[in-house]
């Protein structure tokens, strides 16, 4: 008897337990000489039927007895989540590893790092957190930490931390409320406007002196606000 591969243990089960409820038709072999007799074909058939049923119950017995590893595919929607997921979960490492140098470099206590995949990707100070998605530069760690360390210096007060920002706002104009001699876009100087005047130069100066890096969010052009920003690390 010609039985064809076993692929799964259920598939097995069910193909020759099918096989034993529902005994198997014969057709007459008609190659075979005519003498023999209606018992007798009756009785070939029979003996040949109980063969086949005693085969079949031998396939069940071992498929029983073998076990199968299930191995479940992943679809490319599954591949794509688990490949996001453990390069959020290095990015965030690496960020918080990253945080800790700098903030462990001034004495200040740690602040925890987060990550976020609904935010948009780059930092962002939280208070009790930096959050970030996905890998973002050494220049935005260290310019969301320069908002936390400013945070420190002002006694963990928006207030405070809003007014001491004007220390950091060069040129500031007070029709458009916006520090106009600063170095931020245009687009950047409205929005600080819209926070706090010069809070976004504040932790960009404070980021610089941690980080020592001139980068994207890490610039401070004029010699008394590194001085300003060294003093709000050191009131940390």
């Amino acid at each position: 008897m010609d039985l064809a591969p076993v692929i799964d243990h259920a598939e097995a089960v069910l193909v020759t337990t099918n096989a034993l409820n529902h005994p198997i038709r014969m057709h007459d072999d008609r190659s075979r000489s005519h003498s023999y007799s209606r018992n007798n074909k009756s009785n070939g058939r029979e003996v040949e039927q109980s063969e086949i049923v005693r085969i079949v119950r031998e396939v069940l017995a071992r498929a029983n007895n073998t076990v199968h590893e299930a191995v479940t595919p992943q679809t490319p929607s599954t591949r794509a989540t688990v490949t996001a997921q453990v390069a959020q979960s290095t990015c965030l490492e690496q960020a918080t590893q990253y945080v800790n140098q700098l903030t462990d470099s001034v004495g200040a206590s740690r602040i925890q790092v987060v990550g976020d995949p609904t935010m948009a990707p780059h930092g962002v100070f939280a208070w009790n957190s930096i959050k970030i998605r996905g890998c973002v530069s050494k220049s935005v760690l260290a310019h969301e930490v320069g908002h936390y360390i400013h945070a420190l210096s002002s006694g963990w007060s928006w207030g405070a931390m809003s007014a001491d920002s004007m220390a950091f706002c060069v040129g500031f104009d007070s029709v458009t409320g916006r520090c106009e001699g600063g170095w931020l876009s245009d687009g950047g100087k409205a929005s600080e406007a819209r926070v706090a005047p010069g809070v976004e130069h504040a932790a960009h100066c404070i980021g610089y002196v941690l980080s020592g890096i001139y980068g994207t969010y890490t610039k401070c052009p004029h010699d008394h606000l590194i001085t300003e920003a060294l003093n709000r690390i050191a009131t940390a």
